[in-house]
Protein backbone atom coordinates (compact mmCIF):
# COMPACT_ATOMS: atom_id res chain seq x y z
CA UNK A 1 0.00 0.00 0.00
CA UNK A 2 1.08 3.48 -0.25
CA UNK A 3 1.05 5.80 2.84
CA UNK A 4 -0.63 8.75 0.91
CA UNK A 5 -3.50 6.51 -0.11
CA UNK A 6 -3.90 4.23 3.13
CA UNK A 7 -8.20 3.82 2.23
CA UNK A 8 -8.20 1.78 -1.10
CA UNK A 9 -11.42 1.34 -2.88
CA UNK A 10 -12.01 -1.07 -6.10
CA UNK A 11 -14.49 -2.98 -7.72
CA UNK A 12 -14.00 -7.18 -7.31
CA UNK A 13 -14.58 -9.10 -10.56
CA UNK A 14 -17.79 -10.82 -9.15
CA UNK A 15 -19.30 -7.01 -8.77
CA UNK A 16 -18.76 -6.30 -5.23
CA UNK A 17 -17.54 -3.15 -3.54
CA UNK A 18 -13.80 -3.95 -2.10
CA UNK A 19 -13.03 -1.47 0.60
CA UNK A 20 -9.63 -2.01 2.28
CA UNK A 21 -8.09 0.60 5.00
CA UNK A 22 -3.99 0.42 5.94
CA UNK A 23 -4.81 2.33 9.54
CA UNK A 24 -4.50 1.24 12.65
CA UNK A 25 -7.16 3.78 14.20
CA UNK A 26 -10.63 4.20 12.38
CA UNK A 27 -12.13 6.42 10.28
CA UNK A 28 -14.98 7.94 11.08
CA UNK A 29 -18.43 9.98 8.40
CA UNK A 30 -16.95 8.61 4.76
CA UNK A 31 -18.21 9.39 2.09
CA UNK A 32 -17.48 7.21 -0.96
CA UNK A 33 -18.05 9.01 -4.77
CA UNK A 34 -17.13 7.47 -8.12
CA UNK A 35 -16.92 8.75 -11.31
CA UNK A 36 -18.73 6.85 -13.98
CA UNK A 37 -17.94 8.30 -17.25
CA UNK A 38 -20.88 5.81 -19.25
CA UNK A 39 -22.91 7.40 -16.67
CA UNK A 40 -22.11 10.96 -15.39
CA UNK A 41 -19.44 13.54 -15.79
CA UNK A 42 -19.52 14.37 -11.94
CA UNK A 43 -19.00 12.21 -9.31
CA UNK A 44 -21.48 10.12 -7.59
CA UNK A 45 -22.54 9.14 -4.40
CA UNK A 46 -22.31 5.10 -4.05
CA UNK A 47 -21.49 4.66 -0.52
CA UNK A 48 -21.41 5.79 3.26
CA UNK A 49 -19.68 4.45 5.91
CA UNK A 50 -20.48 5.76 9.44
CA UNK A 51 -16.97 3.83 10.88
CA UNK A 52 -14.72 2.49 8.74
CA UNK A 53 -12.50 0.09 11.54
CA UNK A 54 -8.69 -0.11 11.86
CA UNK A 55 -7.48 -2.52 9.16
CA UNK A 56 -11.28 -2.93 7.57
CA UNK A 57 -11.33 -5.35 4.96
CA UNK A 58 -15.44 -5.05 3.78
CA UNK A 59 -16.77 -6.76 0.80
CA UNK A 60 -20.61 -6.12 -0.08
CA UNK A 61 -22.67 -5.90 -3.62
CA UNK A 62 -22.21 -2.53 -4.88
CA UNK A 63 -26.52 -1.25 -5.21
CA UNK A 64 -25.77 0.26 -8.66
CA UNK A 65 -24.47 -2.91 -10.83
CA UNK A 66 -27.15 -4.49 -13.03
CA UNK A 67 -29.37 -7.04 -11.08
CA UNK A 68 -31.91 -9.68 -12.69
CA UNK A 69 -34.91 -7.82 -14.01
CA UNK A 70 -32.74 -4.40 -15.03
CA UNK A 71 -34.33 -1.75 -13.42
CA UNK A 72 -32.79 1.70 -12.26
CA UNK A 73 -31.04 3.29 -9.50
CA UNK A 74 -30.46 7.11 -8.35
CA UNK A 75 -27.50 9.06 -6.90
CA UNK A 76 -26.70 11.99 -5.64
CA UNK A 77 -24.05 14.00 -7.88
CA UNK A 78 -21.22 16.01 -6.04
CA UNK A 79 -23.36 19.00 -6.86
CA UNK A 80 -26.46 17.55 -5.65
CA UNK A 81 -28.41 16.53 -8.62
CA UNK A 82 -30.19 13.44 -8.63
CA UNK A 83 -28.86 11.11 -11.28
CA UNK A 84 -30.80 8.57 -12.53
CA UNK A 85 -27.97 5.26 -13.02
CA UNK A 86 -29.49 2.48 -15.75
CA UNK A 87 -27.96 -0.84 -13.97
CA UNK A 88 -24.24 -1.22 -15.85
CA UNK A 89 -22.35 -4.56 -15.73
CA UNK A 90 -18.98 -5.62 -13.69
CA UNK A 91 -17.09 -3.98 -16.76
CA UNK A 92 -17.63 -0.76 -16.73
CA UNK A 93 -17.87 -1.09 -12.56
CA UNK A 94 -14.40 -2.08 -12.38
CA UNK A 95 -13.35 1.04 -14.56
CA UNK A 96 -15.21 3.45 -11.64
CA UNK A 97 -12.71 6.23 -10.48
CA UNK A 98 -13.23 5.83 -6.75
CA UNK A 99 -12.53 9.18 -4.20
CA UNK A 100 -13.43 9.27 -0.41
CA UNK A 101 -14.57 12.34 1.76
CA UNK A 102 -14.79 12.55 5.28
CA UNK A 103 -15.08 15.52 7.97
CA UNK A 104 -12.93 13.53 10.52
CA UNK A 105 -10.07 15.36 11.61
CA UNK A 106 -8.41 11.92 11.62
CA UNK A 107 -8.71 11.48 7.92
CA UNK A 108 -7.88 15.04 7.10
CA UNK A 109 -3.90 14.69 8.92
CA UNK A 110 -4.33 11.61 6.53
CA UNK A 111 -4.98 13.29 3.19
CA UNK A 112 -1.91 16.11 4.68
CA UNK A 113 0.44 12.92 3.80
CA UNK A 114 2.02 13.92 0.42
CA UNK A 115 5.01 12.07 0.07
CA UNK A 116 3.65 8.40 0.43
CA UNK A 117 6.39 5.42 0.36
CA UNK A 118 4.74 1.95 -0.94
CA UNK A 119 5.23 -0.72 1.95
CA UNK A 120 5.27 -4.27 1.89
CA UNK A 121 6.02 -7.10 4.09
CA UNK A 122 8.52 -9.50 3.73
CA UNK A 123 9.39 -12.57 5.74
CA UNK A 124 13.46 -12.60 4.74
CA UNK A 125 13.43 -16.79 5.06
CA UNK A 126 12.22 -16.08 8.59
CA UNK A 127 9.15 -18.73 9.17
CA UNK A 128 6.15 -16.42 11.40
CA UNK A 129 4.87 -19.86 12.70
CA UNK A 130 7.50 -21.36 14.77
CA UNK A 131 7.56 -19.96 18.35
CA UNK A 132 11.41 -18.56 17.98
CA UNK A 133 10.10 -16.79 14.08
CA UNK A 134 12.59 -19.49 12.42
CA UNK A 135 15.67 -16.74 12.38
CA UNK A 136 17.62 -17.26 8.42
CA UNK A 137 20.23 -14.87 9.29
CA UNK A 138 19.47 -11.87 11.09
CA UNK A 139 15.84 -12.00 9.95
CA UNK A 140 13.44 -13.95 12.06
CA UNK A 141 9.53 -14.35 10.66
CA UNK A 142 6.95 -11.17 10.58
CA UNK A 143 3.71 -11.53 11.97
CA UNK A 144 1.01 -9.31 11.56
CA UNK A 145 1.08 -7.81 14.59
CA UNK A 146 4.76 -6.54 13.52
CA UNK A 147 2.82 -5.36 10.43
CA UNK A 148 0.28 -3.24 11.99
CA UNK A 149 3.46 -1.10 13.38
CA UNK A 150 4.92 -0.85 10.18
CA UNK A 151 1.93 0.50 8.98
CA UNK A 152 1.72 3.18 12.41
CA UNK A 153 5.69 4.26 12.11
CA UNK A 154 5.09 4.62 7.78
CA UNK A 155 1.80 6.71 8.18
CA UNK A 156 3.86 8.92 11.06
CA UNK A 157 7.45 8.88 9.10
CA UNK A 158 5.62 10.14 5.82
CA UNK A 159 3.54 12.76 7.60
CA UNK A 160 6.40 13.85 9.58
CA UNK A 161 8.37 14.47 6.14
CA UNK A 162 6.36 17.49 5.54
CA UNK A 163 5.49 19.39 9.14
CA UNK A 164 6.64 22.31 9.10
CA UNK A 165 8.21 22.22 12.56
CA UNK A 166 10.29 19.01 11.01
CA UNK A 167 11.58 21.63 7.76
CA UNK A 168 12.46 23.85 10.38
CA UNK A 169 14.72 21.51 12.77
CA UNK A 170 16.44 20.75 9.20
CA UNK A 171 17.02 23.85 8.18
CA UNK A 172 18.79 24.96 12.01
CA UNK A 173 20.95 22.33 12.32
CA UNK A 174 21.83 22.38 8.56
CA UNK A 175 25.19 22.94 9.41
CA UNK A 176 25.61 19.16 11.28
CA UNK A 177 24.44 17.57 9.02
CA UNK A 178 27.11 15.64 6.60
CA UNK A 179 27.42 12.62 3.74
CA UNK A 180 29.60 9.84 3.19
CA UNK A 181 32.90 11.74 2.77
CA UNK A 182 32.65 13.20 6.79
CA UNK A 183 32.16 15.99 8.61
CA UNK A 184 33.62 18.27 5.71
CA UNK A 185 30.97 16.56 2.96
CA UNK A 186 28.33 18.76 4.01
CA UNK A 187 24.35 18.01 2.98
CA UNK A 188 22.20 20.75 2.75
CA UNK A 189 18.56 20.90 4.39
CA UNK A 190 16.70 20.71 0.95
CA UNK A 191 18.95 17.97 -0.27
CA UNK A 192 17.60 15.67 2.85
CA UNK A 193 13.96 16.88 2.29
CA UNK A 194 14.24 16.16 -1.21
CA UNK A 195 15.38 12.40 -0.27
CA UNK A 196 12.56 11.75 2.22
CA UNK A 197 10.11 13.01 0.22
CA UNK A 198 11.24 10.70 -2.84
CA UNK A 199 8.66 8.22 -3.29
CA UNK A 200 10.26 4.54 -2.00
CA UNK A 201 9.50 0.98 -2.06
CA UNK A 202 9.96 -0.44 1.20
CA UNK A 203 10.03 -4.54 2.01
CA UNK A 204 9.69 -4.29 6.03
CA UNK A 205 10.54 -7.07 8.02
CA UNK A 206 11.31 -8.52 11.38
CA UNK A 207 15.15 -8.37 12.52
CA UNK A 208 16.28 -11.17 14.71
CA UNK A 209 18.46 -10.14 17.73
CA UNK A 210 20.22 -12.87 18.34
CA UNK A 211 23.41 -11.97 16.61
CA UNK A 212 23.74 -8.44 18.25
CA UNK A 213 21.45 -6.50 15.61
CA UNK A 214 19.14 -4.62 16.05
CA UNK A 215 18.23 -3.00 12.50
CA UNK A 216 18.92 -3.45 9.10
CA UNK A 217 18.23 -0.99 5.79
CA UNK A 218 19.72 -0.20 2.49
CA UNK A 219 17.77 0.19 -0.98
CA UNK A 220 14.38 -1.11 -0.48
CA UNK A 221 15.10 -3.42 2.73
CA UNK A 222 14.50 -1.94 5.88
CA UNK A 223 13.83 -3.92 9.18
CA UNK A 224 13.92 -3.25 13.17
CA UNK A 225 13.87 -5.68 16.00
CA UNK A 226 10.37 -6.45 17.96
CA UNK A 227 10.99 -3.78 20.62
CA UNK A 228 11.89 -1.14 18.02
CA UNK A 229 8.48 -2.26 16.07
CA UNK A 230 6.89 -1.73 19.67
CA UNK A 231 8.18 1.24 21.07
CA UNK A 232 8.71 3.42 18.24
CA UNK A 233 6.30 5.99 19.71
CA UNK A 234 8.30 6.87 23.23
CA UNK A 235 11.40 5.56 22.84
CA UNK A 236 14.05 7.69 21.39
CA UNK A 237 16.37 4.35 20.94
CA UNK A 238 13.72 2.75 19.16
CA UNK A 239 13.63 5.38 17.22
CA UNK A 240 17.15 5.71 16.36
CA UNK A 241 17.38 2.53 15.17
CA UNK A 242 14.67 3.06 12.69
CA UNK A 243 16.32 6.85 11.41
CA UNK A 244 19.67 4.92 11.48
CA UNK A 245 18.17 2.38 8.90
CA UNK A 246 16.47 4.82 7.08
CA UNK A 247 19.89 6.83 6.59
CA UNK A 248 21.04 3.57 4.85
CA UNK A 249 17.92 3.55 2.69
CA UNK A 250 18.40 7.14 1.52
CA UNK A 251 22.41 6.11 0.16
CA UNK A 252 23.83 6.94 3.40
CA UNK A 253 26.91 5.02 4.40
CA UNK A 254 28.40 4.92 8.71
CA UNK A 255 30.16 7.57 7.92
CA UNK A 256 27.53 10.13 7.73
CA UNK A 257 25.54 12.44 9.92
CA UNK A 258 22.59 9.97 8.87
CA UNK A 259 23.77 6.86 10.24
CA UNK A 260 26.07 7.31 13.79
CA UNK A 261 25.55 11.24 13.63
CA UNK A 262 22.89 13.67 14.89
CA UNK A 263 20.29 13.10 11.88
CA UNK A 264 19.46 9.43 13.73
CA UNK A 265 20.40 10.02 17.06
CA UNK A 266 19.60 13.14 18.39
CA UNK A 267 17.37 15.57 15.72
CA UNK A 268 15.17 12.44 13.95
CA UNK A 269 14.47 10.49 17.07
CA UNK A 270 13.70 13.22 19.12
CA UNK A 271 11.78 15.06 16.64
CA UNK A 272 9.24 11.94 16.31
CA UNK A 273 9.42 11.35 19.83
CA UNK A 274 8.53 14.81 21.12
CA UNK A 275 5.94 15.04 18.03
CA UNK A 276 4.28 11.89 18.16
CA UNK A 277 1.14 14.01 19.95
CA UNK A 278 0.47 15.74 15.97
CA UNK A 279 0.76 13.03 14.50
CA UNK A 280 -2.03 10.44 12.71
CA UNK A 281 -0.99 7.60 15.30
CA UNK A 282 -0.53 9.63 17.87
CA UNK A 283 -0.76 6.81 20.79
CA UNK A 284 0.24 3.16 21.16
CA UNK A 285 -3.04 2.20 22.59
CA UNK A 286 -4.62 1.89 19.18
CA UNK A 287 -3.28 -1.27 18.57
CA UNK A 288 -1.50 -2.06 22.22
CA UNK A 289 1.01 -4.34 20.47
CA UNK A 290 2.77 -4.74 24.15
CA UNK A 291 -0.52 -6.84 25.06
CA UNK A 292 -0.40 -9.27 21.75
CA UNK A 293 -0.61 -12.53 22.78
CA UNK A 294 1.08 -13.32 19.18
CA UNK A 295 4.25 -11.13 20.04
CA UNK A 296 7.25 -13.19 20.59
CA UNK A 297 8.18 -13.89 24.19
Amino acid sequence: FNTARPLQVSVTPEGLLHVRFYSPREARNVLIRGLIPEVDNEYLDLAYFDVIPAFADFYEPLAILEKEGGGKKICRSESGRLVEVPGIGTSAAERIMFRAESDDPYWQKLQKIVHGWNIRFELFGGDPTKPDGGPSGNWMGIRPVHCREVVAFFINFTYMIDMPEHEQILRENEDRLYGNGGVEDKVSAETVLSQMRQERTINAGLVYPGNSVMGLGGGSTFGAWQGGWLDHYTSTYSCEVMFHELGHVMGYSHNSAFTYGPWAQELMNRFYVDHLDMMPVDSPDYLSSRQNPNIYK
